[in-house]
Formats: structure tokens, C-alpha cells, sequence
């Protein structure tokens, strides 16, 4: 097997590779210990400026040692009239537009009803036309079968009147031929 071989766990690529992944995760480490230092320097300097700002409070002469939750309270409170206040605007103005969307819909309601009303009547009326069309209808169409049947007797009678004359015709040339 040659030096370069893959395969061989003792190749040279293979020793690079390994020293390679050593030195960056050893710089890894070193990048986080590092930053997580400097975020430890920070919030130790974060609470030693709290510290100071609490001690000069706390050596500051005051009336009240809660003044600043009095305040705090006396903005909740304020800040819950404005609230109650708003919300009684807000209930009032909700409640006339529904009052107002009531007498809306009553007011269609009744425009609605009307409009029935004049539909049922239009409706009745238009009942009445159709009887009375159908009636003139049924009147003309027994008048033409009246007239269908008399037209069919007088052809009949005519016929038979053709039929008469054929048959005396018919004798009186039997009779004449015979003598």
C-alpha cells in the first residue's frame, strides 16, 4: 500500500484531516470561553451599575419610600376611568345602531309586507284575466265545434242529397233503357 492511500489509517491526508478538526475545535473552545467571559463581564458590570443607583436611592432623603408605586397605582386607576369611559361610549354607540338596525328592519319588514300584499293582489287580478281568457277560450272553441258539427251535417245532408239525385238519376235511365 503507498503513503497516500486512503484506505491507511496512518496516511498523511488522513493525519492532516484529523489535526485539522483537533485545531478547530480546540479554537472553538477557545472562541466560546472567551465570549462567554466577556458576557459574564458585562452583566457584572450591568449589576454593579445597579447596585450604585440602588444605594444612592436608598441613601436619598425621602418622604416616601413608595411613592413610585402610589404613582404607579394612581396611572392604573386613571387609566381605568378612561377605560370604564370608553367603553360606556362604546355601549352606547353599539346600542343605537342596533336600535337603529331594529326600526331598519321593521321598516323593510313592513315595506316587505306591503309589497306581498300588492303581489297577492296583482296575483288575484291576474287569476281573474286567466278565467276569464280561459272562459272566452272555452266559449270560441265550443263555437267552432258547433259550427265544425253543422258544417259536417249540411255536408252530410248535401251528400245525401247528391247521393238522392245519383240514385233517381240511376233509375229513371235504368227505366228508359228497359223500354
Amino acid at each position: 500500500m503507498s503513503h497516500t492511500d486512503s484506505k491507511n489509517p496512518l496516511s498523511s491526508t488522513s493525519i492532516a484531516r484529523d489535526t485539522l478538526r483537533e485545531t478547530i475545535r480546540d479554537k472553538a473552545n477557545k472562541e466560546w470561553v472567551v465570549e462567554v467571559t466577556r458576557s459574564l463581564k458585562e452583566e457584572l458590570a450591568e449589576t454593579k451599575k445597579i447596585a450604585l443607583s440602588a444605594r444612592s436611592r436608598a441613601s436619598a432623603p425621602h418622604s416616601c419610600l413608595h411613592e413610585g408605586d402610589l404613582k404607579s397605582l394612581s396611572e392604573a386607576v386613571n387609566g381605568w376611568k378612561n377605560l370604564k369611559f370608553g367603553a360606556i361610549v362604546t355601549f352606547l354607540i353599539a346600542g343605537a345602531a342596533a336600535i337603529a338596525q331594529y326600526y331598519a328592519l321593521d321598516n323593510k319588514t313592513n315595506e316587505t309586507s306591503r309589497s306581498m300584499n300588492e303581489v297577492q293582489s296583482s296575483v288575484a287580478e291576474i287569476k281573474e284575466d286567466v278565467k276569464g281568457v280561459t272562459e272566452a277560450m272555452d266559449a270560441h272553441l265550443k263555437w267552432a265545434e258547433i259550427k265544425d258539427q253543422e258544417s259536417q251535417y249540411n255536408e252530410e245532408q248535401k251528400l245525401n242529397a247528391i247521393s238522392d239525385i245519383v240514385k233517381t238519376a240511376i233509375k229513371e235511365s235504368k227505366t228508359k233503357q228497359r223500354r
